[in-house]
């Protein structure tokens, strides 16, 4: 049996045809004998990776193996060649890029295979790789033993005549399956067993074919929720469309605080300039929860993360510079998320710096960099959270992209990494930058905005006040006091509460603070103590404490979203669940009072710890639920303080 997955019309679903038709020529039987089974999924999809879309995976058991003479010469691996006559191929995973690139659009380096769009050249063979190591690592979230995968490069308007010398694994046009499996060969050299050479890509400890093709059948599907977003996402109101005319000619920056539209604003700003220009963008924020969340609203929506082409590329900070380090020649790590301690980390970003200072890489150098390798070939910059950017990262990202294609979100006194402002500001005329604030709270219900400013008064914080959405009507908070694991009854009140709104468990945000977060259980890694409390109370869970977990988006709508309030910034729910909020604030405020590099007084970090809280607090569109721990505390009596200003729409509810 043979199928081809995948949306028809698409180029990629065409590719995936042509290669099932030629499969046929050489396997005739393969329609009907069942003990061949080869899928072939046209424009893959690895959710939650850093690089999501793979043009075709192709997975193929052939029963007892099919035979075939290798065209070119074989070698052990080693430079060693083997005498082989034939091979008996049995299980192959294919990631393939298909490329439609004319013959004066391709170049070689060697073995390398580069493609040119809008007239800039990208790395085909690099980007092929990187889809190599996003199916190994889809596959393995989703607990399968991963085969071993053979990347290749299908150029379908250039002969196989014109491709440089083999060994390397780029396809020309008229490849036929004789073909295609002979650079399998040299790739992945074949073994000697039982008097035949053999290629099986699934070995002894691969998990079956038929379970790795399964997980590409389930598609994502949106809640009502996301239907909302993306609907905002393809809205233009007046500050996008005003964004539109000054990117690429100013320097732009959004300021406002948090739930004011900052992040929607830029993704606002990111698709109109994908639809409309075929731009190539990137995102970048520090926090992998927020990393996962976009990416996958951006999949919902059928955005491209492809290289070359329109596309937005969605990534960590530290995940980019270390990139770009790699690429200056700075570090050996080739990791598309690299893991620096932070003495190396800030080592290298100050001898990054230092190279464009010293002009060890001249301007001619930088536009040559940055016609020709991805990681500097987009368009538009554009950054979230950018008050928490330390100053060296500034000065980097301005050293390898114009300032004037940059456009960065402002949170004001929002801070995570730091607790002084980047200095974003040009020093120059007005005419350098643009400035647009955001004053009004978009994401929560009118009566939030209320809270949250009377608490915020409560506890004495000397915040700017955000203007209530008068618009958006509604809104309640509902404080839980006493230990929120042991009231399921509870919990399972406010997840009734979310789908009877029209939601599912996705939709729910559930913060906790770090002493929630402990070792996992027979594995090297973290996990929320709440995580096996809600599986037993039946619930699924997505644990972003976890940072194996958080690197992927939830797959599932029926999974409860769990973050540490350190990475909540960003993101938002129809319903947030705030679990011992004071006992947050208190951690906060010991770790502002410890900090023996920045000496503060009890009031000062007292404050410092008051305002992380409009972070969590302003989360949540319609419900804010706060839960509390048994201890007495200024934050209580803030609370207390707050419920009773706002009775008409705060529930106190004791847990005893």
């Amino acid at each position: 049996m043979i199928t081809v997955l995948g949306t028809e019309g698409t180029s990629e679903y065409e590719a995936g045809c042509v290669l099932r038709d030629r499969l046929l020529r050489f396997v005739p039987d393969v329609v009907d004998n069942d003990a061949h089974q080869v899928q072939i999924i046209a424009g893959a999809q690895c959710h939650g990776q850093r690089v999501r879309d793979i043009d075709l995976v192709v997975i193929a058991s052939f029963g007892n193996g099919v035979a075939f003479e290798p065209a070119f010469p074989i070698n052990d691996g080693y430079g060693n060649p083997l005498n082989v006559k034939s091979i008996n191929v049995e299980r192959l995973c294919l990631a393939v890029e298909v490329k439609d690139h004319t013959q004066n659009d391709v170049r070689f380096i060697g073995p390398r295979v580069e493609v040119r769009y809008q007239g800039d050249w990208h790395d085909a063979t690099s980007q092929n790789q990187q889809q190599l190591y996003s199916l190994k690592a889809y596959l393995e979230w989703h607990h399968l033993n991963a085969p071993f995968i053979i990347p290749l490069v299908w150029l379908r308007n250039v002969s196989s005549l014109d491709l440089p010398p083999r060994p390397h694994n780029v396809i020309g046009a008229e490849t036929v399956w004789s073909t295609l499996l002979s650079v399998v060969a040299q790739l992945s050299p074949p073994h000697w067993d039982s008097g035949v050479w053999k290629i099986d890509a699934f070995g002894r400890n691969a998990s079956p074919p038929s379970m790795a093709a399964q997980i590409f059948t389930a598609n994502l599907v949106p809640t009502h929720l996301d239907r909302k977003r993306m609907e905002r996402l393809n809205e233009r109101d007046s500050r996008s469309l005003h964004l539109e005319t000054i990117v690429g000619s100013q320097f732009a920056i959004l300021r406002g605080r948090g739930g004011t539209g900052k992040t929607i604003q830029l993704l606002q700003l990111a698709k109109r300039l994908y639809d409309t220009d075929g731009a190539r963008i990137l995102l970048l924020t520090y926090n992998h929860a927020l990393v996962a969340d976009i990416r996958r609203l951006l999949s919902l929506l059928g955005v491209s993360d492809g290289i070359g082409e329109g596309s937005i590329q969605v990534q960590t900070v530290h995940s980019y510079f270390g990139q770009a380090m790699h690429v200056l020649g700075l570090t050996q790590e080739i990791d598309t998320d690299p893991h620096f301690d932070d003495r190396r980390y800030q080592e290298l970003k100050r001898e990054a710096i230092t190279y464009f200072e010293s002009g060890a890489i001249t301007e001619s150098d930088h536009l040559v960099l940055q016609g020709t390798v991805q990681v500097f070939s987009f368009d538009y910059i554009l950054v979230d959270e950018a008050q928490d950017w330390p100053d060296d990262e500034r000065v980097l990202l301005f050293s390898l992209h114009d300032r004037r294609k940059v456009v960065i979100a402002d949170g004001v006194d929002q801070f995570v990494r730091s607790q002084t402002p980047s200095s974003w500001r040009p020093h120059g005329t007005a005419a350098d930058f643009h400035l647009t604030r955001l004053t009004t709270c978009l994401r929560m219900k009118a009566n939030l905005s209320r809270f949250v400013a009377s608490f915020t008064e409560c506890l004495d914080i000397s915040a700017e006040r955000i203007e209530p959405n008068v618009e958006a009507h509604g809104g309640s908070v509902i404080v839980l006091d006493g230990d929120y694991r042991y009231f399921k009854d509870q919990h399972d009140s406010l997840v009734n509460r979310n789908t009877t709104d029209g939601n599912r468990p996705i939709d729910m945000l559930i913060c906790v603070p770090p002493s929630f977060v402990c070792s996992a259980p027979s594995e090297q890694s973290v996990e929320c103590t709440l995580a096996p409390v809600f599986r037993e109370w039946g619930y699924e869970v997505w644990d972003g404490t976890s940072v194996s977990t958080r690197r992927h988006y939830p797959t599932s709508t029926e999974q409860l979203r769990i973050v540490q309030y350190d990475s909540c910034r960003g993101l938002e729910g129809w319903m947030s669940v705030n679990v011992e909020l004071d006992t947050f604030f208190a951690h906060k405020f010991e770790t502002f009072l410890q900090d023996a590099e920045h000496p503060t007084t009890e009031e000062s970090a007292r404050l410092q710890a008051a305002r992380w809280l409009l972070i969590p607090l302003t989360r949540a569109i319609d419900t804010l639920v706060i839960n509390l721990s048994a201890k007495p505390s200024i934050f209580r009596d803030a609370l207390e303080a707050a419920a009773a200003n706002c009775s008409d729409f705060v529930e106190w509810r004791t847990l005893r």
